[in-house]
């Protein structure tokens, strides 16, 4: 396996991911360049053709863009099987701030690679929660998972949403493409609707009352939909909406 470190041009590095990098840290990098070389694997297709694979060091490489640096330096590594350098990447996020994006990457190409999921912990050094965490990723709606690899959504969020029902997802990752930012009160709010369906809906609809149980529906769909960031004309347009149809259905029967 040959190493070498050289600096290598910013424009052949690729996309970053994951959270975005800090002021201090795009302003320090302006001021005093890279200290810490990236990782690079250097690889060669079928032609010969050589092209770069990011290892590590995304935020630093995202740092250096905005600080608009032309190259920086790295670490240039050949000869590694695809889980060796999955394992590089997640024992350099180890040792620091995580990037949870590119260490569910790694992890999910070690799985691929036919690495027993149970063996993650040996071969990583990450503890079992840890590894629970970020192989909830898998779990999370496409459209949320976008915004956690671009840093628009916080990883907090993130792995919070990834615990909730599809449906309740698939409407937060609805109201993160509408309005472009995903809040912990909606998903705070959400886990708790959830909640709250688990019991007290359940009972609801068993209610001797049919009156009542129709009442509490409403005000559990009511949470809901606040929960996930509705206005209140939002709320009568769907609620309406919902009411033709119900209507409709009846009359045609």
């Amino acid at each position: 396996m040959e190493r070498e470190i050289r600096q290598v041009p910013v424009g052949e590095l690729g996309e970053t991911w994951g959270p975005k990098p800090s002021e201090r840290l795009v302003e320090n990098i302006r001021a005093n360049g890279i200290i810490v070389p990236l990782v690079v694997a250097e690889v060669t297709d079928a032609d010969g053709a050589i092209s770069y694979r990011l290892v590590d060091g995304n935020r630093r490489l995202a740092s250096a863009r905005l600080a608009e640096l032309e190259t920086v330096p790295a670490l240039i590594v050949r000869g590694h099987s695809d889980p060796e350098l999955a394992q590089m990447t997640v024992l350099a996020n180890s040792m620091r701030a995580t990037n949870p994006v590119t260490e569910w990457w790694a992890l999910d190409d070690l799985v691929r690679a036919g690495s027993p999921e149970r063996s993650l912990a040996g071969i990583t050094g990450m503890s079992k929660s840890t590894l629970t965490n970020r192989l909830a990723l898998a779990d999370l709606e496409p459209r949320i998972f976008e915004g956690l690899a671009r840093g628009e959504v916080p990883p907090t969020i993130a792995l919070s949403a990834s615990r909730m029902p599809r449906e309740v997802q698939e409407q937060l990752g609805a109201e993160f493409e509408r309005t472009g930012t995903l809040r912990k009160r909606q998903v705070d709010e959400a886990h708790a609707f959830v909640n709250r369906e688990e019991g007290s809906l359940g009972e609801s609809a068993v209610a001797d009352d049919p009156v009542d149980a129709l009442a509490a529906a409403l005000t559990e769909l009511a949470a809901r939909a606040a929960a996930l960031g509705w206005s209140h004309e939002e709320w009568v347009r769907h609620a309406s909406d919902a009411w033709t149809a119900a209507s409709d259905e009846a009359n045609e029967g």
